[in-house]
């Protein structure tokens, strides 16, 4: 099977988009729950209210969630009865994602 090199692409932009400005809903509502968490001291309320607000800030798309830190990175795996028939490479690595 022939797949289009441009889904490469679009696949690329999409998971280096969601790695890089949201989180999991199960992650939220994790950090959500310390709020209230009546164990949680002021430092654990803190950073998950930061978390948070970074949160709010990064799904807006115009800063990455994780500014200071790392950089996202989006494995992948090729099955040999699929393929593209150019170098997935350059689709796969064009530079998607403004402010990043």
């Amino acid at each position: 099977m022939k797949v289009d090199p441009k889904g490469l692409e679009l696949l690329a932009k999409t998971a280096v988009s969601d790695i890089s400005f949201f989180l999991r809903t199960s992650h939220l509502e994790k950090l959500a729950s310390i709020l209230d968490d009546p164990e949680a001291t002021d430092n654990d309320r803190f950073v998950a209210y930061v978390m948070l607000r970074n949160t709010v800030i990064s799904a807006k798309e115009d800063l990455p969630w994780c500014q200071d830190t790392g950089t996202a990175i989006v494995i992948g795996k090729k099955v040999k009865t699929y393929g593209t028939g150019v170098n997935d490479a350059e689709y796969l690595f064009k530079r998607h994602i403004r402010n990043v």
